[in-house]
């Protein structure tokens, strides 16, 4: 999940510490999962771990739908290409390292799961281009590798974020809108689900929603919890609902929605953190978080299947630590030179539109 641009100075720390935990329950699922997989892993060990990381990509779908309606926000106030603006620092925000992690995937013949003596199959030619173009949940293929499964529903997410900034944004009634809409779009999840036995994208856009909720909220409710009480919510977020998901199995769809729609309602009932030791170690986290995401689980099958290294407090320290050379090595030789790319791309189409305007008004006016 690529980290992206925090709404102001005064929503960041919260915002960091629940992308935080979001990454750490996908990298405890996967330990967990792994570490299992070397005795020979059940199917309920397979179920919970499961569940466990799938709870966190809810929470990170939440949040990275809240930031990106400010960062719509903030180009919205020179409204000029937004939406085309917008798609462009998106794109050179996600594509980039998710092509190297399949590139290199096929490369190093990594398993698509990060289990003990699973063993790499090579993919198609049409599996790879519908993975470098995060596309394979709409031809029905599989993901390269395990974590690309979700950056497809983030894309598609993309392409209709600008509407709702728009349609829920600068309504009057924008926030009854949203909720009626929250409430069509479980309805035809439950119904796509019925019919054809997995709902697809209608199963997240729910989860999408909440975090326009989350943003809808923002400036109109007035904290009023401690800020040390927003980890302990987090966590028995977390760990509730990935009980309820694992005990209730047939209807773990519509718990997630609930829970990302509570998770969203909440945000802002708690104060911002102010401890300056905590706020920075979960905003490095959070900083970093698109290359743990992605490069965890190459890490934790070279560790464990690759290396076998069998002691496993020895494997999860060595695991974190090369998780850890991956992400911030990614960040500042990739992600973070082509985000530069994107901004200046969009900025560069920006005064474009503003040169267009001065030399050529009645022209620009009937185009907008």
């Amino acid at each position: 999940m690529p980290k992206t641009d925090s709404a102001t100075t005064k929503e960041l720390a919260n915002l960091d510490c629940l992308r935080a935990f979001a990454v750490l329950s996908v990298l405890i699922c996967h330990l967990g999962r792994m570490l299992c997989s070397l005795e020979g892993l059940t199917r309920n060990q397979e179920l919970w771990w499961g569940t466990l990381g799938r709870i966190g990509v809810l929470a990170f779908f939440v949040h990275t739908c809240l930031v990106l309606m400010f960062s719509i926000e903030r180009l919205a106030r020179s409204p000029k290409r937004v939406t085309l603006r917008f798609y462009i620092r998106r794109t050179f925000r996600i594509y980039p390292l998710s092509i190297l992690c399949v590139v290199g995937t096929i490369l190093l013949r990594i398993p698509d799961r990060a289990i003990f003596n699973l063993v790499f199959q090579q993919p198609s030619k049409g599996l790879i281009l519908a993975n470098l173009l995060l596309v394979q949940n709409l031809v029905g293929h599989y993901s390269i590798s395990g974590p690309l499964w979700s950056l497809p529903y983030e894309v598609q997410m993309y392409v209709v974020l600008p509407l709702c900034y728009f349609a829920f944004r600068c309504k009057p009634r924008g926030l009854m809108y949203l909720g009626c809409t929250w409430i069509a779009f479980a309805c035809i999840g439950v119904a796509i689900k019925l019919t054809t036995g997995h709902a697809n994208m209608a199963g997240f856009v729910p989860c999408f929603l909440s975090g326009v909720v989350a943003y809808l909220l923002a400036g109109r409710v007035r904290p009023f919890l401690s800020a040390a009480a927003w980890p302990l919510f987090v966590t028995f977020w977390v760990g509730g609902l990935t009980i309820l998901m694992a005990v209730y199995v047939p209807i773990e769809m519509e718990l997630g929605w609930i829970g990302c729609l509570v998770l969203g309602i909440s945000i802002y009932a708690f104060r911002d953190s102010r401890i300056a030791a905590w706020n920075k170690v979960t905003h490095n986290v959070a900083k970093y978080s698109y290359g743990i995401y992605l490069g965890h689980s190459a890490a934790l099958w070279l560790v464990f299947s690759y290396w076998r290294i069998g002691n496993p407090v020895v494997g999860t320290a060595l695991w974190l630590t090369l998780t850890g050379i991956i992400a911030t090595g990614s960040y500042h030789l990739l992600e973070e030179p082509l985000i530069e790319v994107g901004r200046r791309l969009s900025s560069r189409l920006e005064r474009s539109r503003e040169s267009e305007a001065l030399s050529n008004p009645e022209r620009v006016a009937v185009q907008s």
